[in-house]
Parts: structure tokens; C-alpha cells; sequence
């Protein structure tokens, strides 16, 4: 078998050729490297703190102007809240005993609808003061259970109560409003709870107008409100001003960055009040009541 001649030429060839391809891919290997390091440095110029602050503050603006977004640039420090509300007076008390047993109410007759305002101010992320007016009224027709009239008609009247609460209250959040990302960034908590305590003072107006029996002689009168005096026989009211506390829970649940549904239940309490109308020979007239809101809020 005869042995192949290697040239000496061809093994420089092939070494030459062998240098060269390793010394070509060292040197791309280089440039890699040189550009990945040119990167780096270029990324940590564009993060550097010096230009984060501008880089992020543009991107909030950027995404501002393409569509409303889902957080708001920094923690809201007061609200504006309005909700309808339905007031479940206990009415109880002589006064309230009366009526019931010579008319046709019932214990819920007092109950009636209602509009609560608020305006809140925070002091801390989860504290909040705020004041507010709670208005409800209830008006309820009946006639007597035991009279009727000359013709054997019912003898009718209305009975009307209405309260105006304006009311100074804290508000402390159970769970955290949102949080805080940097320094631009705030998000809104979907859903939070909240609890809160206060008083007011209380306007108070209980009236009655239509056709009563004068419990003397039996006669029948006709009563009218304080501005048709002139036109009736009588007026029957009752009116004045009391103190009144109050407590309450309720939770906001967010629709928008800015704007919540507010559900609450409020219990008041008011100092029963001493009676000088038309009523005053009763003892006094039971303004107590829950009542059950709901609404919206605005934070800004």
C-alpha cells in the first residue's frame, strides 16, 4: 500500500487558512463585546437618575394624552359626595303612639327618602373629616279610625315630617385608598371600606294639614300649613332645632380613577327635644333612625 505525499505547500495553506478564520472571528467576538458594553453604558445613561425623572414623566404624559388612564399622578386629598337615601325612623314616643291610634299610620309611615351631600377633607391617607347635609321627609295620608263625618265620609289628613341634619363627621378608611409608585404614580384601590363617627345639629319640622276632630265638642276642623293660615281654621306644627350624633359604615367601590359608588348605612341619634307648638303637650317627639345611602364620590 503506498503512503500519500503531503506537500508542504498545501500544509501552509491550510494553516494559514486556519489562522486567519480564528483571528476573523476574534475579532467580531471583539466588536460584540465592544458593542454590548456600549449598550450597557447607553442604558445606564438613559436610567441614570439625572434622566429618569424626565423619561418617566414624559411616558405619563404620552400615555395621558392617548387615553384616560387608570391611575392618577398623585394621592387625592378631598372628595364631593352625593347619595339618595331612604330614612327608617323608629318613631316611637307618645306623640307617635297617638297618632297611630287615632289615624291610619303605622310605624312604617315615618319612614320616607332622602339626599345626602358631603365634602370630605383628608388629614392622612386613611383619616378624613367631613361635612355634610342630610335631608329626608316622609308624608303619609290617613283618616280617623273611629269618626267619620256628618255624611259618612272619612275625615282625611296628611302627616308630614322632615329632617335637615348638618352634620360635622370623621371618616377612617379600614384598607389603604391606593398606592403610591414613584413619585408620579397613584392607584386607587377598587374597593374600600370605611367606617366613621360625628354629630350635628338637627331642624326638625312635624305637621299636619286636612281635617281633624276637635277632641272637645267633636267638631271638625280644617287644618292648612303655616303660609295658608289665612284660608283655614288652624295650623298644626311642630318645629325646632336639637343636637344630634351620629355613626356609620359604608364602603366606596371604584368606577373610574376619580369617581366611586358609595354605599352606607348611617344610625342618628337626637336629644329629644322639648315641644312648644302644637304639640307641646306631649313629651317629646322621636327623631331616632337608620338610614340607608347610596351615591357616588368624587376624589380630587
Amino acid at each position: 500500500m503506498s503512503i500519500p505525499t503531503i506537500y508542504p505547500y498545501r500544509v501552509l495553506i491550510l494553516v494559514t487558512v486556519a489562522i486567519a478564520t480564528f483571528c476573523f472571528e476574534g475579532s467580531v467576538d471583539a466588536r460584540e463585546n465592544e458593542s454590548s458594553e456600549s449598550q450597557i453604558i447607553f442604558d445606564h445613561a438613559r436610567t441614570s437618575p439625572e434622566n429618569e425623572k424626565t423619561d418617566y414623566a414624559k411616558t405619563v404624559q404620552d400615555v395621558s394624552a392617548a387615553e384616560p388612564p387608570d391611575f392618577q399622578l398623585e394621592r387625592p386629598r378631598s372628595s364631593v359626595s352625593i347619595r339618595g337615601q331612604l330614612n327608617r325612623a323608629r318613631a316611637e314616643g307618645d306623640l307617635f303612639a297617638f297618632f297611630n291610634n287615632q289615624l291610619t299610620l303605622g310605624q312604617g309611615d315615618y319612614n320616607g327618602p332622602g339626599i345626602v351631600a358631603d365634602a370630605s377633607f383628608g388629614l392622612s391617607p386613611r383619616l378624613d373629616v367631613r361635612v355634610g347635609i342630610d335631608f329626608s321627609q316622609s308624608s303619609a295620608r290617613s283618616n280617623y279610625r273611629d269618626f267619620t263625618d256628618a255624611n259618612g265620609f272619612e275625615i282625611e289628613q296628611r302627616t308630614t315630617l322632615q329632617q335637615v341634619d348638618l352634620t360635622g363627621s370623621v371618616e377612617f378608611a379600614l384598607t389603604s385608598r391606593g398606592r403610591q409608585i414613584g413619585q408620579y404614580t397613584w392607584i386607587p384601590s377598587r374597593v374600600v371600606p370605611y367606617i366613621g363617627g360625628g354629630g350635628g345639629f338637627l331642624r326638625y319640622t312635624l305637621q299636619q294639614t286636612g281635617d281633624f276632630v276637635d277632641i272637645i265638642d267633636l267638631s271638625i276642623f280644617t287644618a292648612c300649613s303655616g303660609t295658608d293660615d289665612w284660608l283655614c281654621d288652624a295650623s298644626i306644627e311642630e318645629r325646632g332645632w336639637t343636637p344630634s350624633a351620629h355613626v356609620f359604615a359604608g364602603v366606596d367601590i371604584r368606577l373610574t380613577q376619580k369617581l366611586f359608588a358609595t354605599l352606607e348605612a348611617r344610625h342618628v341619634w337626637v336629644y329629644p327635644p322639648e315641644l312648644e307648638g302644637s304639640f307641646s303637650s306631649f313629651e317629646t317627639i322621636d327623631l331616632n333612625g337608620l338610614r340607608i345611602a347610596a351615591g357616588i364620590r368624587l376624589a380630587f
